[in-house]
């Protein structure tokens, strides 16, 4: 900054040494005296200072903008970059996954060929097994039918042969012969029977007569049925009888409930070895059901010997010293018949420690009154003498 003095006139009083250069701001103030302008003094500043620091503040403000700009546009980019790469991934793998779902439509709907196909063929395999089953259990019951005519016959004329009705038959061999006939011929004729009830079982044509049965009573008599073969085998047979003498009262057909029973006892005493027991004892305690365990000391059965025994005409190996005796019809066909009476049948047995069967029976809950059960049996017995002396009858 450069000072300078001007008199009234205009004119320099004092100059600056040295003059500022160019471009200038200069400011006057004048010096007043008694209110009259005496002189001036002038002020004169250098501008170039001032614009060098505000061109490089520009210029460096233009930098910064410059590679502010630079920076964001580099970072706008690569975000741009990145989004567009996360893009092209996500489509790659959406073009992926449909391919893989695609395909595993296909997969999909082959598998589902495949499974109708081999439903159709389980289909026509099940169709094809009942059909066989009907006509297997049709061609039972005929065969049945057929083979008891002249099975009958030959009962018949062996016993006639056996007491000698007509006269001595000449030797004694003959007699033993004949026998032999009428016990192979009962036997016969119970597995044909076992048979038929057994078809008609799978049937569904069993028909029962039902009338009120004293458990107690029934089962005794079983028992006092079994007591010889029992007695013969060195078995001993204990029935124990229920507490109060309530054995309960069951709806059920007499014979068939007899024979049920009666198959089971006759297992129990047929399986174990002599010097064992067969112990028979009801329970009547429940409101609903009527429980009757058989159980024996012979020899038992294993698991796999339990699913067997159930499939008809299956036969459990129970050692080469034991003689295997029926068809294998007995527990198939009295479980057919339990399930007729709306019953249970269950099976414990182990190996080497015997087997203890439980059947169940639903409790008749209204009691008939005596008059009603002499009704019932007197109407079955006439029932049973008709179909006696019906030919052809069954």
């Amino acid at each position: 900054i450069d000072r300078s003095l001007l008199d009234a006139g205009g004119r320099v009083l004092i100059a600056p040494r040295d003059a500022v250069a160019r471009t200038v701001l200069s400011v006057q103030l004048p010096i007043r005296r008694n209110g009259r302008t005496v002189a001036t003094v002038r002020l004169d500043a250098s501008l170039r200072p001032l614009l060098a620091e505000t061109a490089m503040v520009a210029l460096l403000a233009a930098l910064m903008a410059g590679g502010l700009y630079l920076t964001v546009d580099q970072l706008a980019l690569r975000a741009l970059d990145n989004a567009l790469d996360s893009l092209q991934f996500t489509a790659r793998e959406r073009d992926r996954a449909l391919r893989e779902a695609s395909q595993a439509l296909a997969q999909l709907a082959r598998q589902n060929a495949r499974l109708k196909a081999a439903s159709d063929e389980l289909a026509r395999t099940r169709d094809a097994a009942l059909s066989a089953d009907r006509s297997k259990s049709m061609f039972l019951a005929a065969m049945s039918h057929e083979l008891r005519t002249p099975l009958n016959a030959i009962i018949g004329f062996s016993e006639v042969m056996a007491r000698e009705l007509y006269g001595p038959i000449g030797h004694e061999k003959y007699r033993g012969y004949a026998s032999d006939i009428r016990a192979s011929g009962d036997h016969l004729l119970a597995l044909i029977d076992d048979v038929l009830d057994l078809s008609r079982v799978e049937a569904g044509k069993l028909v029962l007569r039902r009338e009120p049965l004293d458990v107690a009573e029934q089962v005794r008599a079983c028992c006092r049925l079994i007591e010889g073969r029992a007695g013969g085998a060195g078995v001993e047979l204990d029935f124990e009888r229920p507490a109060g003498g309530d054995g309960g009262v069951i709806l059920g057909d007499q014979v068939r409930f007899r024979q049920i029973v009666l198959n089971l006892l006759t297992n129990a005493v047929k399986f174990t070895d002599r010097g064992g027991r067969v112990r028979v004892d009801i329970d009547a305690s429940g409101a609903e059901t009527v429980l009757i365990r058989i159980s024996d000391t012979g020899v038992g059965m294993s698991a796999t010997d339990l699913d067997r025994a159930f499939r008809p005409f299956e036969q459990i190996d129970v050692g080469a010293s034991r003689p295997s005796e029926g068809a294998g019809l007995g527990l198939a066909l009295t479980r057919g018949l339990v399930r007729e009476h709306h019953g249970t049948l269950h099976i414990d047995s182990a190996l080497s420690l015997g087997t203890t069967v439980t059947i169940g029976f639903p409790r008749l809950q209204d009691r008939p009154t005596a008059g009603q059960g002499q009704a019932l049996s007197l109407g079955h017995a006439l029932g049973d003498a008709l179909l006696d002396n019906t030919p052809g009858a069954t």
